[in-house]
C-alpha cells in the first residue's frame, strides 16, 4: 500500500469518526429534549449543567478529560501515546453536543407519546453514531477507553465493567442532583429505556448492515 492510499484510508476513518460523534451528539440532544431521563453516560454532565453555569457539552469535556487521566493512572506505561488524542476527541464531542442542543432548542414534545418518540429517535441516533465510531477503527471515546482500561487492570469482562460504570455514573448524578437542586433530575424511565434500547438498536443496525452488505456482494 503506497503513501497516498494510506493517507486516503486514514482521512476516511477520521471522517467516519467525526460523523459518528456528530450523530451521537444529536442523539444525546434528542434524549435530553424528550425530558424522560437521559442516558447514564450523559447524566452527570446534564445534572451539573442544571445546577451550575456551564453547558452540558462543557461538563462532558471535563468528565472525559478526567477519564483520560484515569486511564493514564491505571495503565501507566501501557497507556499508548496515541490515546492522548482522546483529549481532542473530548473537546470536539463537547462542542458538538452544545451545537446539537442549540439546534434542537425548539423541540418541545407535546405529550408523553411524542416524548417517547423523541427518546427512541435519540436512542437510534446514539446506536448509529456508535456504529460509525466502531467502524472508524481509530481511538475510543474516553468513556469506552476508561472502561477498557479498567478491564485491562481487573481482568473483568467489558460488559460487566460497563454496567458497574453506568450505575456509578447514575449514583454520582443522584448525589449531585440532590446537592445542587434538592431533587432528582435526569433519571427517569427514559434512562432505563436508553440503557437497554441503545444496545438493542446497535445490534439491529449491525445485522441490517451485514445483510445488505452480503446481498450486495452476492449480486455483483
Amino acid at each position: 500500500m503506497d503513501r497516498k492510499e494510506t493517507v486516503r484510508i486514514y482521512i476516511g476513518r477520521i471522517a467516519t469518526l467525526l460523523l459518528g460523534l456528530s450523530v451521537m451528539a444529536l442523539g444525546i440532544a434528542c434524549c435530553i429534549r424528550a425530558d424522560l431521563g437521559v442516558t447514564p453516560i450523559s447524566c452527570p454532565p446534564y445534572v451539573l449543567s442544571l445546577g451550575l453555569p456551564f453547558t452540558v457539552g462543557q461538563f462532558t469535556v471535563a468528565m472525559h478529560l478526567s477519564l483520560v487521566i484515569g486511564q493514564k493512572i491505571m495503565l501507566r506505561h501501557k497507556f499508548k501515546e496515541i490515546q492522548w488524542l482522546q483529549i481532542v476527541l473530548a473537546f470536539v464531542f463537547g462542542s458538538l453536543i452544545d451545537g446539537c442542543m442549540r439546534l434542537t432548542a425548539s423541540v418541545v414534545p407535546a405529550g408523553y407519546p411524542m416524548s417517547l418518540l423523541i427518546l427512541l429517535t435519540g436512542n437510534i441516533l446514539l446506536a448509529l453514531g456508535m456504529l460509525f465510531e466502531i467502524h472508524s477503527r481509530l481511538i475510543l471515546v474516553p468513556t469506552d477507553g476508561f472502561v477498557k482500561a479498567v478491564c485491562s487492570r481487573t481482568g473483568h469482562s467489558f460488559a460487566r465493567v460497563k454496567i458497574i460504570f453506568d450505575v456509578s455514573l447514575l449514583l454520582v448524578s443522584v448525589v449531585c442532583s440532590m446537592v445542587l437542586l434538592g431533587r432528582i433530575e435526569g433519571i427517569r424511565e427514559g434512562t432505563l429505556i436508553s440503557a437497554f434500547m441503545v444496545g438493542y438498536f446497535l445490534s439491529a443496525i449491525r445485522r441490517i448492515v451485514g445483510i445488505v452488505t452480503n446481498k450486495t456482494l452476492v449480486n455483483r
